[in-house]
């Protein structure tokens, strides 16, 4: 895997080598923030969706990628999220992968192959149209890369 997300990531308060993505099959790469309500909402449809995507084991993982002011709050944002996060220290990644992928506001979701090749630019707007099964369709796209 590259580098772009760092040697490693934050799980709630430790930290893990991001070789934990090595066993997934699609990464979603979430551009979020405590201060931004549609996010707050989106964070629950997301939880939701991780969930039941991984009902029968580990296939899709996401990693937090915080736009939030200050330490405080990416930590109480992201107790409440069950997935990875690039650390707070390290948020200039966040701020490198945001200069490449130009999210167009928040909340953003891109779906990647676990080498970062993209699958979809509109995981946000996957998820509220197909629902469970937009990862049915993000798979289909992998699978052709």
């Amino acid at each position: 895997m590259q580098n772009w997300l760092g040697d490693e990531l934050q799980k709630q308060e430790e930290l893990v080598p991001s070789s934990a993505l090595d066993s997934v099959k699609l990464i979603g790469l979430y551009f979020s923030a405590s201060w931004c309500h549609p996010c707050r909402i989106f964070t629950k449809r997301l939880t939701d969706f991780y969930h039941h995507v991984n009902t029968d084991g580990k296939k899709f993982e996401v990693v937090f990628l915080s736009n939030d002011y200050n330490e405080e709050d990416f930590t109480f944002y992201y107790r409440k999220m069950p997935w990875l996060a690039v650390p707070y220290h390290a948020n200039w990644r966040v701020e490198y992968l945001a200069r490449i992928l130009r999210p167009p506001g928040l909340p953003t979701l891109y779906i990647m192959t676990k080498d970062l090749r993209l699958v979809s630019s509109t995981g946000t707007s996957d998820i509220n149209n197909y629902g469970y099964d937009a990862y049915k369709r993000w798979l289909q796209v992998s699978e052709g890369l």
